[in-house]
């Protein structure tokens, strides 16, 4: 018996944390798509790279 508890709570343990990993994500993750400091990368086609091509 002692064995179905602990699978129970180890269950009920996992899908909490799924839970407050979900809520977290919905709550402050989602608003935050604004774009952030990185480098910017502008391809640049020249004529030796049309020959390769």
């Amino acid at each position: 018996m002692n064995c179905k508890k602990y699978r129970i709570c180890l269950m009920l343990l996992v899908l909490a944390l799924l839970a407050g990993t979900a809520f977290y994500y919905m709550t402050n993750e989602k608003d935050t798509r604004e774009p952030k400091d990185g480098m910017l990368v502008q391809e640049v086609i020249s004529e030796e790279s049309r020959n390769y091509a």
